[in-house]
């Protein structure tokens, strides 16, 4: 019948995964707090391209970390402490988002599996050493704007940021709310960046409003199980997970 669509069981298999990989990512930000986009996006990548992944996780990401930049409290004393970086980390965004239009599928995965390599690296070793608070003043704004081309690129801004975050040794109520803030305001300009860039429409806001499903139902999940299980170890296990995946995404692109 011309016009029909037809619903195949390759396809229903193929979102079955997506939907998969959508739910670990929302357990494990659940359990241990980690970056959302940093479990489903390189997942997400077998099945999909990197810059539909990207744009599918756009959502979950948005309201996953609004919520968490509304109910963080201080919000007022971190941008004013911070106003440079986030300024930084929205530009960087604004810039990454071009290479993650304008790259072709294999350089993107490359990248990605780069990325996804050292932001678990980075994750394992936070907090090993402080920063002083004296030399924020030009660590910021390279910190801001480092990690939001990488979070323009690949969604991936959280790790390299939460791990500058927690070296300033700042108090536990002060960190929860920077980490809110500048994950909360970096979602919203990757979301923007994306309609910029003809990146995210009408198809794409479909399909990440579909995400949001499997999103909160892993984030509460994990939510439930954080006081069952081994937070450490968890956190460990994904990340030495995701460093081969990163591993296996350099291999097939190149």
């Amino acid at each position: 019948m011309v016009g029909a669509t037809y619903v195949t069981e390759h396809d229903v298999v193929i979102w079955g995964v997506v939907a998969l990989c959508v739910l670990v990512g929302g357990l494990a930000k659940g359990i241990i707090g980690l970056g959302m986009p940093l479990v489903s996006v390189p997942l997400l990548s077998y099945v999909m391209p990197v810059r539909e992944a990207v744009a599918l996780m756009a959502l979950p990401m948005l309201l996953t970390n609004t919520y968490q930049m509304l109910n963080g409290g201080r919000m007022g004393t971190i941008v004013s402490r911070f106003w440079i970086l986030l300024v930084a980390l929205v530009l960087g965004i604004a810039t990454g988002g071009y290479f993650l239009t304008a790259l072709a599928s294999s350089v993107l995965a490359a990248v990605l599996g780069i990325v996804v390599l050292i932001s678990s690296i980075i994750a394992l070793l936070r907090g090993r050493r402080a920063i002083p608070r004296s030399i924020e003043r030009w660590a910021n704004p390279a910190v801001g704007l480092g990690a939001g081309i990488i979070g323009g690129i690949a969604g991936l801004w959280g790790a390299p940021l939460g791990a500058y975050l927690a070296a300033l040794q700042m108090d536990k109520e002060d960190f929860i709310s920077a980490v809110g803030v500048s994950f909360g305001i970096g979602s919203v300009a990757l979301l923007l960046t994306l309609i910029g860039y003809g990146a995210f429409g009408i198809p794409q806001l479909i399909t990440s409003g579909m995400a949001l499903v499997p999103a909160f139902i892993g984030l509460l999940l994990g939510q439930g199980l954080r006081n069952l299980v081994s937070q450490e170890t968890f956190r460990r296990a994904v990340l030495g997970t995701l460093m081969i995946t990163g591993l296996l995404l350099v291999y097939r692109s190149v």
